[in-house]
């Protein structure tokens, strides 16, 4: 991160010495000891800082937020401290009914008075197989 730091410093310096010398050919130009083609390598030259600078920026910007995740700290409240942390049950109880018919709950009730109990289902004796298998050892080779 400090390498990426310095990075972006010396991409301000750049672009703030690339400005300098732009505004220099600019001028010169006006008074004619310059060619529209030295204004024009000039701007080349700026927008080439400026583009790298950005880069710098970017580079700076996934620095830090790998270190953030190498710390754990990769969250929104560690980011910012004013975000507000997402509650998962009040979003819930917040959009529980939301597209829900006025009539859901009535027949949600009907359901459950009209539907059979629900009960546990015998258990069928176990088939050969399923004895072997629950066994400790399972054996696929053939007896002798």
């Amino acid at each position: 991160m400090l390498s990426t730091r310095s990075g972006v410093a010396a991409g301000n310096e750049a672009v703030r010495a690339a400005s300098v010398a732009a505004e220099g050919v600019r001028q010169e130009a006006q008074v004619g000891l310059r060619t529209t083609l030295d204004v024009l390598q000039q701007e080349v030259t700026l927008r080439s800082a400026q583009t790298a600078l950005a880069n710098a920026k970017a580079a700076e910007y996934v620095a830090r937020a790998s270190l953030l995740k190498a710390m754990g700290q990769l969250e929104g409240p560690n980011l910012n401290p004013n975000l507000d942390v997402y509650d998962a049950k009040a979003n819930y109880d917040h959009v529980r009914n939301r597209g829900a018919l006025p009539w859901d709950g009535v027949i949600e009730a009907l359901d459950r008075v009209a539907s059979p109990p629900i009960v546990a289902a015998s258990d069928a004796p176990d088939a050969p197989i399923d004895t072997q298998l629950k066994g400790e050892v399972v054996r696929t080779a053939p007896r002798n």
